[in-house]
């Protein structure tokens, strides 16, 4: 497996528009994204863009448990 590496501003406004996509405001993805970087860029890779997957599965989730108590 190669390794994919990525210019960080790239890579932050890539991950802002995963969670745009999500639903979230563009201050709330700058935010998270800014800090998802940071956060691999200071090498503790298990609290940077990897949980980007565990975040937006949990927002899912918790749309879905919100729409069956409607």
């Amino acid at each position: 497996m190669s390794l994919l590496t990525f210019d960080k501003v790239n890579l932050k406004n890539i991950v802002a528009d995963i969670f745009q996509a999500e639903g979230l405001s563009s201050q709330e993805s700058e935010t998270i994204a800014k800090h998802l970087v940071l956060a691999n860029l200071r090498g503790v890779d298990s609290h940077g863009v990897t949980r980007i997957k565990n975040y937006t599965e949990k927002k899912t989730n918790q749309q879905r448990s919100s729409e069956k108590q409607l």
